[in-house]
């Protein structure tokens, strides 16, 4: 082992190195585990070798000589071998630095596999893609909330829409949450800090004597599997699917709730059933007798797969306007509920919104309440379900 004080000296007249050999190595005097290796015809390199916790050794490079100076190198290695007296592993921090992966690689490999059967697969992928283009190839602890903000504002200047953008947002808090989770990436999550843009959603809602035209127009649809599907949705505030391909399973009478196996945020969600609504669906029962699903389909074992005609013919018959939506039903009966006096947080949990985890428990200890802020809306437009069984038509 030779040993010898690193200086410039030494850099400008290295030793020869011996017959039979590739290169020699040079130990620092002073600073203990600093060295540098001389090869012919190779920049002359410098190391810091240290034993870890278990006694293992460890060997970081320097940088070679021309890019990094003596000076330089010696405070270096000096202010590592400070470190590892206090008890630090230089060389497992630099590995955990290049296990984090990039962005395309966290998305790819982690988080599109998790939600490919997810609902809203294809939004995620057409999230990804944009998010992959702009940040892919940097790594995780990179990219920053600047980053982030400044994205969003090219998204919005590209055309998006301000709703748009902001779920871009929120696939990517999604995804570094999931990241972090893992034990992929340690850092605070970038995409945690901007709030979203302002959102100018057209959401449309009925008036109370829209809603009893409504239906006394659903009373009289021939269709009375999709005409009782159209007022559980008015009743409920649900998302078509899930009243469309509810099952009698789903149904609990006891406690007056409708379960959604996997609803749109992919979980389970409870909804509560206001007398009308139980009303319903036990005239429902009646009529459908065994089958499986709730509102069966043309199929047999098959639910329901459109209220289109029925909606269509309902519609014109309530004197509403045709841009008037399906979905709307379920803002009129949230803003009903609201309007009512009924917190945010309670509705959010009737309607199965997933951002709300403390009103999500709550649902779970006290369906009572919640069945009883789900009447609300019944009790306000002054009505039963007088659903008489009728020949369905197809």
């Amino acid at each position: 082992m030779t040993i010898a004080k690193i200086t410039l000296e030494l850099m400008n007249n290295p030793p020869a190195i011996p017959v039979g050999k590739r290169r020699v190595r040079v130990y620092d005097s002073e600073i203990k585990g600093l060295s540098v290796e001389f090869r012919p015809k190779k920049k002359a390199s410098f190391r810091f070798r240290y034993f870890d916790q278990y006694h293992r050794e460890q060997m970081i490079g320097l940088g070679r000589f021309g890019a990094v100076t003596i000076t330089q190198v010696r405070e270096r290695a000096q202010a590592l071998r400070a470190g590892v007296s206090l008890g630090q592993d230089p060389a497992a921090e630099k590995r955990q630095r290049r296990a984090i992966p990039t962005v395309a690689k966290m998305i790819e490999e982690t988080v599109l596999p998790e939600l490919a059967h997810q609902r809203g697969a294809g939004n995620h992928r057409a999230y990804a893609a944009r998010i992959v283009q702009a940040f892919g190839k940097l790594r995780l602890d990179e990219l920053t909330p600047t980053d982030i903000i400044s994205w969003r504002l090219r998204l919005v200047k590209e055309g998006l829409a301000n709703a748009t953008a902001n779920r871009h947002i929120a696939f990517l808090r999604m995804a570094f949450n999931r990241a972090i989770e893992r034990g992929l990436f340690s850092g605070s999550n970038p995409a945690k800090t901007p709030r979203a843009l302002p959102e100018n959603n057209r959401e449309q809602y009925l008036t109370v004597k829209q809603v009893q035209a409504l239906v006394g127009a659903l009373d009289l649809e021939p269709n009375r599997d999709a005409a009782g599907a159209i007022l559980l949705l008015l009743l409920t505030g649900a998302r078509r699917n899930e009243v469309t391909q509810a099952r009698w399973s789903d149904v609990n009478f006891e406690l007056n709730l409708l379960t959604v196996q996997r609803s749109k945020s992919g979980r389970r969600h409870h909804i509560p059933l206001s007398s009308p609504a139980v009303s319903l669906l036990r005239m429902q029962q009646q009529r459908t007798g065994q089958l499986e699903h709730v509102f069966p389909g043309r199929v047999p074992g098959k639910p329901i797969t459109s209220l289109r005609g029925a909606w269509s013919r309902a519609r014109q018959m309530a004197g509403l306007s045709d841009d008037f939506v399906l979905h709307s039903l379920r803002h009129t009966y949230a803003s009903c509920l609201v309007n009512r006096g009924r917190s945010l947080d309670e509705v959010a949990v009737v309607l199965g919104h997933s951002q709300l985890s403390t009103t999500r428990r709550y649902a779970h200890h006290a369906p009572d309440r919640l069945v009883s802020t789900a009447t609300l809306a019944a009790e306000t437009w002054g009505f039963l379900p007088a659903m008489e069984p009728r020949t369905n038509i197809n």
